[in-house]
């Protein structure tokens, strides 16, 4: 039998017409071969693009990670920066003569712990040699004033001689809260500022009787209560250690007594965290 063949006729203008003849089979392998070349290029379009983007995230995640080097570097520089200026405090610390047996869990404007400056500029340049640390007369003269300042507002001398008789009770756990310390003394005793501030109440409390409050300027309000007389009035300024009352029974009492309170922006703290022997 003959095989079947597809014929093909060209005839260009002006030309004799040329014949030719493809078997089937032919035509199949053909087909079959640019099939294979099509796949292989639509393949290599793929590849190429899948490439493509490998590429760029590659090239995303070495900008990402140069970009979290220089974080790295510049957190690193923050935390030396950190370290010194924590160094620095301590010096600060220690050149203000910072009493950490009685350190108290708030937040101090100058940092933690009750301030007791000791000693004059001399002893402060003890230290600070001691910590390999130079400052020159001016600066050591302008230091000075300012940590016996810082010392002077923060509320840590015993407000009147006596014996505690209540201890301070804030917070949960406790049915009968009592937001100061009861200091038992005689009758008509003195009683002193804690620190420097302004008086804001010399007056009578219906519970504290006889009351005076001082305000010292830095989040410290203390409270003197129970007295017999008041020696001061209302705006006064008063110096540490100044005398503003006489202690006694007043108001809501069954004995002699002194109620103190310390607040730190309104919220009472122990007290005794601040007071020295």
């Amino acid at each position: 039998m003959e095989k079947k063949k597809l014929a093909f006729i060209i005839i260009p203008h002006g030309q004799e017409s040329v014949n030719f003849s493809i078997s089937y089979k032919i035509l199949w392998v053909l087909g079959g071969f640019g099939f294979a070349v099509f796949i292989v290029v639509i393949s290599s379009f793929i590849s190429l693009g899948y490439l493509t983007q490998q590429i760029h995230e590659v090239g995303a995640l070495k900008r990402e990670n140069q970009n979290l080097r220089l974080e790295r570097e510049k957190v690193a520089v923050f935390a030396d920066e950190l370290k010194q200026s924590q160094f620095k405090l301590n010096q600060i610390k220690t050149l203000m003569g910072v009493d950490t047996s009685n350190v108290v869990n708030q937040d101090l404007d100058m940092g933690d712990g009750v301030f007791s400056v000791s000693g004059n500029r001399r002893g402060m340049q003890e230290r600070l040699n001691n910590l390999g640390v130079q400052f020159d007369n001016q600066e050591l003269a302008n230091l000075y004033p300012q940590a016996q300042n810082a010392r002077r507002s923060v509320p840590s001398i015993w407000p009147t001689r006596g014996i505690v008789s209540q201890g301070f009770k804030w917070g949960e756990g406790y049915m009968k809260k009592h937001p100061g310390i009861d200091i038992a003394t005689m009758e008509g005793t003195s009683v002193v500022a804690t620190a420097d501030g302004q008086i804001i109440m010399a007056d009578w409390d219906n519970a504290l009787g006889y009351t005076v409050m001082i305000d010292h300027k830095n989040g410290y309000i203390t409270v003197y209560g129970h007295n017999s007389r008041l020696l001061l009035s209302n705006g006064l300024s008063v110096k540490r250690g100044e005398t503003i009352a006489l202690s006694g029974n007043s108001g809501r009492s069954s004995a002699p007594h002194l109620h103190y309170e310390v607040r730190k922006k309104g919220e009472p703290i122990d007290p005794m965290g601040f007071l020295t022997n």
